[in-house]
């Protein structure tokens, strides 16, 4: 939202186009821009809209010209963007009403969606769909366009050309009318003597002369040289403005830039999946089943494991099985950076042992589903570079993912507080009435964060130095200095020490965490009627499952995923948790004043919300990360070039280096840095 405080303009075209898709009360999320660079007639901004009553969500696109004189004196930008503004106001009805009229449907479903337009002089706008939130991609910009793309643009191209032939045919007046409306902005550019298009034309013949060998190329110099000088600009007048007998309405800008390209996701080449998938259905009693609803997740969603949303469909009944498939990263560059196999082991281990004894002890205890806050595993696999689980797909039962790039508010942070509360509670009544049980069961997993910090790659250590490096060049001398006294003991491999001192610690009031606590492991459900009331969630992702602190888990979601407003009411927060977790552990037959008294989980906060904040130097630079800009383990990214890919990200670094600063003054006020 910050990128958009001062376009005016923009901002009061989303509002009025918010108003006609029948939304009053919204915010604006998840904005960016595009790069400089990538575009020469105007700027993108993405964003999206979202009510706040209803919680109906609009993504958009938004283009918007160049305002400035110097370019808007070498470039006809009103007059394209009069094009534009023409095609989806005019040119495109008229072909989708010429289709319909002759009982066709869609065929013509070639561009994004248009909310809004304006043509106000120095403030052109279209508000378009954001096609990338419907999985569409922008093609490599450095690559090539194979056999497969270029055959499917032709086709495209064949029959959006058709429409004009057939309109021309069947309805000239009207076409004649419809093309009247168009600027052929090409000869515009080619008369105007000020323009930089003549220049740049010319340019490119001088510098194309260079690369042709004499000898080698003769037939092609002699061909060639009509186009030195001037003679490119004739040539190309020529083409733009002869009227021929075969023509229609073009596309004009044709480069790979401007098409975007959806991909079916095809499980084909992982027979370990269809397996997997298959072993499923006959466990559930489906023989004969068909796969359908394949797609997986975004990039930067996970660094060690991709996700696979499936439909299992039973043909012989109306059955079907939702599955959220969950699969290891199998590329050894991938695989010798991060522990994910041990990482796997925890969460398979979680799912196969450690809530089914959980329910176990609820249900002997004669409590109904209080431990209802994970998805149902359906199957694992522990096969070395084929580690799976098969989960439900939550998002059919209406839960959601927390949006990313947003933070937690007070409704939110409560519940996922009350929500701790009570899963740690089972592990401290549990440790008291049965503790040999409890200690088999601790055994059973590994402290992957243990196993970060002594990988022979050093590269987490490189990481938290490499934060603290970067924080500590965001304090301010004469503003941060106590702030900068205390953080002196972080810098080179202090961090490290610190880290591995809270992560490894045996301490008194411990209990097994969820380990990986950052708002995109947690997922919501609303009740939409009641102004999307929060009614629900799910905690995800138990690789990082160890023992510890439960201060530990608080921390890392709190610091991670909120702002100054929510943990300078800590106090609050802390009561919220230790209300949910005392009445927990009553209902389970232990004493909380006796197991975990408030007064020892305030003085806990103090030593392990070092952890939360570690967490939170990375974490909250991904928030602030647009998804195009993520990093994804599936970039091929080895030891060598990680860390450094990493300092090249591009990220909001105003708001980080203000959220750091404020989560460093409030651990120093509370005595925890």
């Amino acid at each position: 939202m910050e990128i958009l405080k001062k376009r005016h303009d923009i901002l009061s075209l989303i509002k009025a186009t918010s108003e006609e898709q029948g939304i009053q009360d919204y915010t604006i999320t998840n904005v960016s821009k595009n790069q400089a660079g990538e575009g020469l007639l105007s700027e993108f901004f993405t964003a999206t809209i979202k009510d706040n009553v209803s919680g109906k969500q609009l993504d958009f696109a938004i283009k918007v010209a160049f305002a400035e004189d110097k370019v808007r004196k070498t470039v006809p930008i009103r007059r394209f963007f009069e094009n534009e503004v023409n095609f989806y106001s005019k040119v495109h009805p008229m072909l989708q009403k010429f289709e319909r009229d002759r009982g066709i449907s869609d065929n013509l479903q070639l561009i994004p969606k248009c909310f809004n337009v304006c043509i106000e002089d120095c403030s052109e706008m279209l508000i378009l769909e954001n096609l990338k939130v419907l999985k569409f991609e922008c093609f490599d910009k450095t690559s090539f366009l194979d056999h497969e793309h270029i055959s499917l643009i032709f086709k495209t191209y064949g029959r959006f050309h058709a429409y004009s032939f057939a309109l021309r045919d069947q309805q000239p007046e009207e076409y004649q009318q419809l093309v009247g409306r168009l600027h052929n902005v090409y000869e515009e550019c080619l008369n105007n003597e000020s323009s930089t298009f003549q220049d740049y034309v010319r340019q490119n013949v001088q510098l194309i002369r260079q690369y042709l060998i004499p000898g080698e190329d003769d037939e092609v110099i002699n061909k060639f040289r009509k186009y030195e000088n001037n003679g490119i600009n004739d040539i190309l007048l020529d083409i733009v403005t002869e009227k021929c007998d075969y023509s229609a309405i073009l596309h004009g800008d044709c480069w790979s830039n401007n098409m975007m390209f959806k991909y079916e996701v095809s499980l084909d080449k992982r027979q370990d999946i269809l397996t997997f998938l298959k072993t499923i259905s006959q466990e559930q009693g489906m023989q004969d089943y068909t796969i359908t609803n394949v797609s997986t997740n975004e990039k930067g969603d996970g660094f060690q494991a991709e996700f696979f949303m499936v439909t299992i469909k039973d043909t012989a009944s109306d059955k079907h099985l939702d599955i959220a498939l969950k699969t290891a990263f199998i590329i050894d560059n991938i695989r010798n950076i991060l522990p994910i196999r041990l990482a796997f082991e925890n969460e398979i281990y979680f799912y196969s042992e450690v809530y089914p004894l959980f329910k176990k002890f609820e249900r002997n205890h004669e409590i109904s589903e209080d431990i209802k806050y994970v998805p149902k595993c359906f199957k694992v696999s522990l096969e070395d570079h084929s580690e799976m689980l098969a989960l439900e797909d939550l998002k059919v039962s209406g839960f959601e993912t927390f949006d990313r790039m947003s933070f937690l508010d007070h409704d939110h942070i409560s519940f996922i507080f009350e929500t701790y509360g009570r899963f740690h509670a089972y592990s401290f009544a549990l440790c008291d009435q049965q503790p040999e049980e409890y200690k088999k069961l601790v055994g059973g997993f590994v402290n992957v964060y243990e196993k970060f910090l002594n990988d022979k790659t050093d590269f987490y250590k490189q990481l938290l130095r490499t934060n603290v490096a970067t924080i500590m060049n965001y304090l301010i001398p004469g503003e941060d200095d106590e702030i900068i006294n205390k953080f002196h003991k972080y810098e080179n491999d202090g961090v490290c020490r610190i880290f591995e001192e809270v992560v490894t610690e045996n301490c008194e009031y411990s209990a097994i965490l969820h380990g990986d606590c950052w708002s995109n492991n947690i997922m919501f459900k609303y009740d939409v009627k009641n102004g999307k009331k929060l009614v629900d969630v799910r905690l995800i992702d138990w690789q990082g499952i160890k023992v510890g602190s439960p201060v530990c888990d608080l921390a890392y979601c709190l610091y991670s995923g909120t702002c100054k407003d929510i943990f300078d009411n800590l106090d609050e927060y802390l009561k919220i948790y230790h209300k949910s977790f005392s009445s927990s552990l009553k209902k389970l037959g232990s004493d909380p004043e006796k197991l975990f008294p408030f007064e020892a989980f305030k003085e806990q906060w103090k030593k392990f919300a070092k952890f939360g904040m570690c967490m939170a130097f990375g974490i909250l630079k991904v928030k602030m990360t647009h998804t195009n800009d993520c990093l994804d383990s599936m970039d091929g990214l080895d030891t060598d070039n990680i860390i450094a890919e990493m300092k090249k990200l591009k990220f909001n670094e105003d708001e980080f280096k203000k959220m750091i600063r404020e989560l460093l003054r409030h651990l120093c006020e509370i005595d925890a840095l």
